[in-house]
């Protein structure tokens, strides 16, 4: 249960990140582009500001999830903390 608590918060998070650098250099996609095909995105219901917040709080939630494994969740530990650092 831990695990897929980690897993479902360390991927909203990815996906905030990802509306949020939705630009031609950051992704590979054309700026704006989820907009264009009508996806909601995260940045569709909160300011850019907001979103980072809550990606954060995710990220943060996320990483607690591991503190039991100990040693053991490091790898997952440091994929989530790369997370926010995420420029692509």
């Amino acid at each position: 249960e831990r695990l897929e608590q980690f897993g479902t918060n360390i991927g909203l998070a990815f996906q905030i990140i990802d509306d949020v650098l939705d630009d031609e250099e950051g992704t590979g996609k054309s700026q704006g582009k989820d907009l264009d095909l009508g996806k909601l995105t995260y940045l569709r219901v909160m300011s850019r500001d907001e979103a980072l917040q809550h990606a954060k709080i995710l990220t943060d939630l996320a990483l607690q999830q591991l503190e039991t494994f100990g040693a053991k969740a490091l790898q997952l530990r440091d994929i989530g903390l790369s997370l926010l650092d995420r420029k692509n």
